[in-house]
């Protein structure tokens, strides 16, 4: 079996260990934070979101980048079970339908340097 040490090399390693230790440690605080606010905004997040389901809604997910990785794995977390057995919540990450992303932004287009800088990444040449 290869371990990351042997990919990354022990200089990579001892850093990315430290990286790592970073950010748990700035999501820690961020958690904190939030758990001891009392955020108006969220609340009502909460509420309206709530409300919404028992009226028989759904709720709809968004995010760019990592953000929308976090919502689809929200919405699944919710419409099929998060640690214990219940009824599905009906929950959809907007991001998950890459035809209709794709062809609004190719149609209204959106990609831009998008387009440009993915295709320099890769080194691709239009």
């Amino acid at each position: 079996m290869v371990k990351f040490s042997q990919i990354l090399g022990k200089k990579n390693m001892i850093l990315a260990n430290k990286i790592l230790k970073k950010e748990i440690i700035e999501l820690n605080l961020i958690t904190k934070k939030i758990f001891l606010s009392k955020n108006e905004n969220f609340l009502k997040l909460c509420e309206n979101s709530l409300n919404s389901l028992k009226s028989g809604g759904k709720l709809l997910l968004f995010g760019n980048g990592g953000s929308a990785a976090d919502a689809q794995h929200l919405a699944t977390e919710l419409t099929v079970r998060y640690r214990k057995k219940r009824k599905a919540i009906a929950a959809l990450a907007l991001t998950t339908d890459t035809s209709a992303l794709t062809a609004i932004g190719n149609d209204f287009n959106a990609f831009g340097n998008f387009k440009k800088r993915k295709i320099n990444r890769y080194n691709f040449y239009e």
